[in-house]
């Protein structure tokens, strides 16, 4: 058996999201806490290629694994943009609410939040 490989592909993404249950989050989920952390990059690309929805949870689990800050930062943005993300500023400006984030998400809101939203108040 270790010598049996499955790449990553429509197919195998398929087959993985089915076993989790359906869902994609899931799958980008356990790859970030296996330490494939550009496997869980992929895996969110493949949920865009199949229509898969991205949630939260799913930016959640890919923002948790380790890989390159840039990156990181851009998918925050594209979170936060497409409004995964509501409660952060909900008390308004001045107050950051991290409820609902991974530590990987929370750690990227509050570098996004004193380089962007402080500095404007």
């Amino acid at each position: 058996m270790p010598d049996v490989r499955v790449f990553p592909d429509k197919i195998s993404f398929s087959a993985a999201t089915t076993a989790l249950g359906g869902r994609g989050a899931y799958l980008c989920w356990c790859c970030a806490q296996g330490g494939f952390g550009e496997l869980a990059l992929d895996s969110l690309g493949l949920m865009t290629q199949l229509h898969v929805m991205r949630d939260g949870v799913t930016y959640n689990a890919v923002l948790d694994a380790a890989f390159d800050k840039r990156r990181r930062s851009a998918l925050f943005d594209e979170a936060r943009g497409l409004g995964h993300f509501p409660m952060l500023l909900q008390r308004g400006d001045s107050f950051l609410e991290l409820h609902d984030l991974s530590c990987g998400a929370a750690v990227l809101a509050v570098r996004w939040w004193l380089e962007e939203v402080i500095p404007r108040l």
